[in-house]
């Protein structure tokens, strides 16, 4: 994992992170910065081995890496957003810790959208939050926005009815959940298609 200090200056976090991982730098507003990605965890099953990890960088400083939120689940696509003291962070999680030998469909059919937020003041994270409704079939994909204000959030994601990794059999969902400052919604479908809907990011 590279950051980057001002325009030419590269400084390696953490070597042999996992291949293609996926990277979020967010600059606070006290002149810290907090970086987010995906990494094994050493200490868990290979099928059950991704986590979202996080570190802050304090007076030129990194802290150690910690985990988002270690539920000794599979981690994968994240977003990140920040705004008046807090990062709200969303990720696809996997409902329960699973066998080594589940198949890649079962895996995807096991798939939820969450939320949390990162308070820079207190430097602790809310609880996690189930944005899914309990839909039947795969979600991936989350997409978070902030309001003007700060005080309201909303989370965009992709379901496919069928738990098809390819999104070209069963029905495509776009849903939302949003965040009123206080609570999370469920999310409820936004627009529905048995056309494929593409995306440039990937989950599992």
């Amino acid at each position: 994992v590279l950051a980057r200090d001002g325009l030419s200056t590269k400084e390696v976090l953490k070597s042999s992170v996992m291949p293609n991982s996926t990277t979020k730098l967010i600059a606070l507003a006290d002149g810290r910065e907090m970086l987010l990605w995906l990494d094994d965890d050493p200490n868990r099953t290979d099928i059950n081995r991704s986590m979202l990890y996080y570190a802050i960088r304090s007076n030129g400083v990194w802290s150690a890496e910690k985990a988002v939120n270690d539920d000794d689940t599979y981690d994968s696509d994240f977003d990140a957003v920040y705004q008046d003291g807090k990062v709200y962070i969303t990720w696809v999680d996997l409902q329960k810790n699973l066998a080594q030998d589940t198949s890649l469909e079962a895996m995807l059919a096991q798939t939820d959208i969450v939320a949390i937020i990162y308070d820079a003041a207190t430097d602790s994270f809310s609880p996690r939050q189930l944005l899914s409704s309990g839909a039947a079939g795969s979600e991936g994909h989350p997409i978070i926005a902030l309001s003007d204000t700060g005080t309201r959030a909303s989370v965009i994601w992709q379901l496919n009815s069928s738990a098809d990794h390819t999104t070209e059999s069963g029905i495509n969902r776009l849903l939302s959940a949003e965040y009123d400052g206080t609570n999370w919604t469920k999310g409820v479908s936004l627009y529905e298609t048995e056309e494929k809907i593409n995306s440039r990011r990937h989950s599992l």
